[in-house]
């Protein structure tokens, strides 16, 4: 770990002391694993849980409970530099965008000395692995501005209102099964639909009809 980037999740952690609550306006979610540090870890993890408890985050707070947070008897001399360094809030979303990128970079050279090491799997199962792990990683710090729900309310509204105006009962995409279509009113850009049951109930079988009807229609799939 470089001295900028200790410098760096110091600088986060005594923002966070200052005023806990900026996590909030963050449009990723910040995680402990985020910091490299281990002691930033555990001082996030506390900091997270004296604020989901309604306490301050403060020097003294953390300091008193530092055993039940578990920051160990020893904390004392590092939590005090860093809120002492602490004096503003003002470049706290800077520094989060900063660490969120410093986490990116770490998790794809893990992957990739993980990529180099097959440990007995075949090149199938190496290539599931690296999708999994971007995908989950591309999931946990896409960023995303947060959306109301109004908006979407409003949006649904719409549809609802254009589709009795033309008299189409579906708004969407059709997927060849009436009862699905007047259920979800077709499928829709942005969407997540997921189909759901025990092993061997037909789900691929549906899935690879649902494709198959919406390719016909000339709609890449």
């Amino acid at each position: 770990m470089t001295d900028e980037s200790k410098k760096l999740e110091s600088a986060l952690l005594g923002e966070l002391m200052l005023e806990p609550t900026m996590l909030t306006e963050l449009p990723f979610r910040m995680t402990a694993e985020m910091f490299e540090d281990p002691f930033h870890q555990h001082l996030f993890t506390a900091i997270l849980r004296l604020t989901t408890e309604g306490r301050t985050a403060d020097l003294v707070t953390l300091a008193t409970d530092r055993e039940r947070l578990g920051l160990g008897a020893a904390c004392i001399p590092e939590l005090s530099t860093i809120a002492r360094e602490a004096c503003s809030t003002y470049h706290f979303p800077t520094h989060a965008a900063v660490l969120l990128d410093q986490y990116k970079s770490r998790s794809l050279m893990t992957l990739g000395l993980e990529l180099q090491s097959p440990a007995g799997r075949d090149s199938d199962e190496m290539i599931a692995l690296a999708e999994e792990r971007l995908y989950s990683l591309t999931e946990q710090t896409t960023v995303k501005a947060p959306t109301a729900i109004a908006e979407d309310t409003d949006r649904l509204q719409t549809r609802l209102y254009e589709a009795t105006q033309t008299g189409q009962r579906i708004t969407g995409i059709e997927t060849g099964f009436k009862r699905l279509d007047a259920l979800t009113l077709g499928l829709h850009p942005s969407e997540l639909t997921i189909l759901a049951a025990r092993p061997a109930q037909g789900k691929s079988a549906m899935a690879l009809t649902i494709a198959r009807n919406v390719a016909l229609r000339g709609i890449p799939v």
